[in-house]
């Protein structure tokens, strides 16, 4: 499920926060939810949430 409006976007090279190197981290709120939420987009384009 996409992030609505992405409010940061990070390139995790090392992978220390999203365990994979090389993985895009975003950044936002979350859909109907006035939360906030990080996924990381993996080299293999799957995304979890952290």
């Amino acid at each position: 499920m996409p992030i609505p409006d992405p409010d940061a976007v990070v390139h995790g090279a090392a992978g220390i926060v999203s365990g994979m190197p090389g993985s895009g981290l975003v950044g936002g709120i979350k859909e109907l939810r006035s939360l906030g939420g990080i996924r990381a987009i993996r080299p293999d384009q799957t995304v979890v949430e952290l």
